[in-house]
């Protein structure tokens, strides 16, 4: 269930930027960033979060869901927010 949570979660991320290309979002400290678009490759399905505009793909994106693995770990690490 949770793993089709979050490819569900996935797939509606990346309809909705690839038809904006750029989304104002806010960080875990509250701060806007764009956020590009998501990766859909090999290495699994990436949400750019750079801090800055860029048309390239960020590896300090966040992975949230690997096509070919099932790995829903995160990268960075979120902190404790609790």
């Amino acid at each position: 269930m949770k793993r089709i949570l979050i490819a569900s979660l996935a797939l509606a991320l990346g309809l909705h930027t690839a038809s904006a290309q750029s989304n104002r979002v806010l960080n875990l400290e509250g701060a806007p960033y764009e956020v590009p678009f998501l990766d859909f490759s090999t290495n699994g399905v990436w949400l750019g979060a750079t801090g800055f505009s860029s048309s390239h793909f960020s590896p300090r994106g966040v992975k949230i869901w690997n096509l070919l693995t099932g790995d829903t770990s995160l990268f960075p690490p979120i902190q404790n927010i609790g």
